[in-house]
């Protein structure tokens, strides 16, 4: 787990958690989480930076879910006839 926290020039804080050793990646997050704060940029990033990814996200997701699903195989028990 790499931990960051950032104070921007503007005096907002930022915190962001990352799984493993990636600091850039942790700090990418924490200046974003910082950015999202501010009254103005929050909401353009949010909706040009943030739902973009989002979706994006949402179709890797599907295209992953639906090439597993053919590979999906289906468990019964069927009852013996032991009389």
């Amino acid at each position: 787990m790499t931990r960051c926290t950032v104070q921007l020039e503007s005096g907002d804080i930022g915190v962001g958690y990352v799984m493993g050793r990636n600091g850039r990646q942790a700090e990418l997050v924490t200046v974003f989480d910082a950015l999202l704060q501010d009254p103005v940029l929050g909401p353009s990033l949010q909706r040009d930076v943030i739902a973009r990814l989002a979706r994006q996200q949402a179709e890797r997701q599907q295209r992953q879910a639906e090439a597993t699903a053919g590979t999906k195989v289906d468990f019964f028990t069927m009852v013996r006839g032991d009389d």
